[in-house]
């Protein structure tokens, strides 16, 4: 299921949506969280974040979550 995520860039400061689609694995920790990576469309630099465990949040570690999430989530 394709869910969206509007995000904040932390480089350029630009608001961008991403879906999950685009985050790209790169590696699962001990607990299941997986660290990801994707490409800022605006200043196409590299951004970082990590998923965890058995849901969908996204915790970005060089980005500022905006808490809006669209898709099919309830």
């Amino acid at each position: 299921m394709e869910v969206i995520y509007e995000i904040k860039c932390q480089h350029c400061n630009n608001k961008i949506k991403i879906s999950n689609s685009e985050l790209k694995g790169v590696h699962t920790f001990h607990d299941g969280s997986t660290y990801m990576y994707f490409r800022c469309p605006e200043c196409v630099r590299i951004c970082h974040c990590f998923r965890e465990r058995d849901n969908n949040n996204i915790k970005f570690c060089n980005m500022n979550f905006m808490g809006s999430k669209y898709g099919g989530q309830a």
